[in-house]
């Protein structure tokens, strides 16, 4: 394996850190003695070492959701919750209802209606209060 400060890594080499890694780059660089992103630079140029990257991120997705159907299929509700709140969406299965914004003219429009007709009756009120209440001189 080459070391640090060498100045060219070979393919072999990175797929093979790769593979010991299970694709996780930093241990792999670690095998290699270089920086992550040295991994991530060959990755960019280099097709076979892109294809081992990209190859072990898919195994490690599928291993998750077969750990994901075996909670499922053991009932597990926290799995059951998850998936559905994932994939369930187009069935109604959200987290919190989505609210749906008023259309915002009927919803000034009922606003000042009840404005008025609340003012109308503070007024009506008002005139049957005593004086000091209503604002007039207090009454001796």
């Amino acid at each position: 394996m080459p070391v640090k400060g060498s100045t060219k890594l070979k393919t072999a080499d990175v797929v093979a850190a790769l593979n010991a890694s299970r694709g996780l780059v930093t241990l792999a660089a670690d095998i290699l003695k270089i920086n992550p992103r040295t991994v991530y630079k060959y990755a960019a140029k280099n097709k076979e070492i892109k294809a081992a990257l990209e190859s072990h991120k898919s195994r490690r997705l599928d291993t998750a959701e077969s750990r994901l159907w075996d909670a499922i299929d053991g009932g597990e509700a926290w799995a059951i919750c998850f998936y559905l709140k994932c994939q369930g969406k187009a069935r109604g299965y959200i987290e919190k209802a989505e609210e749906k914004k008023p259309d915002t003219a009927s919803t000034q429009a009922a606003t000042d209606a009840q404005i008025a007709s609340a003012l109308a009756g503070a007024i009506g009120r008002i005139g049957k209060l005593p004086p000091d209440v209503a604002g007039g001189p207090p009454t001796p």
